[in-house]
């Protein structure tokens, strides 16, 4: 999503326009996903405290001005190297103690290590 926003900003910027910028929330665990509506207005949704957190999250970016920002748990199950990643606790509504982020400046800084507890491939088999 990243690489394509930087995509269409050079488009953007030829013809004169303002650069647009999105902030991206990340969480893992558990969630619900299934059909919600009716008819024409049939859509997949999840719902469920993870989709909570992850939106809490994406919030999160405008509040420390990055383009993402990632939970802790996160980091370990994506076998990031975050040592250099600026380290926060949030308070999220509906949960009793705050939760480990980090803050992404640039993508680029996402370095990961052979510790990763998911891969690629765990997903592609779905």
């Amino acid at each position: 999503m990243a690489d394509a926003v930087v995509k269409w900003n050079k488009k953007r910027k030829t013809k004169g326009l303002v650069p647009l910028r999105i902030g991206i929330g990340i969480h893992c665990g558990p969630a619900i996903v299934g059909r919600m509506g009716y008819g024409s207005t049939m859509h997949v949704t999840a719902i469920g405290d993870t989709v909570n957190v992850a939106s809490r999250l994406q919030d999160a970016t405008k509040e420390y001005g990055c383009p993402l920002v990632i939970s802790e748990r996160v980091a370990e199950m994506a076998g990031l190297a975050v040592s250099g990643l600026p380290r926060h606790e949030l308070a999220v509504r509906n949960r009793r103690e705050a939760l480990a982020i980090y803050v992404v400046e640039d993508m680029e800084q996402l370095v990961p290590t052979s510790n990763a507890a998911v891969t690629w491939r765990d997903f592609r088999s779905l």
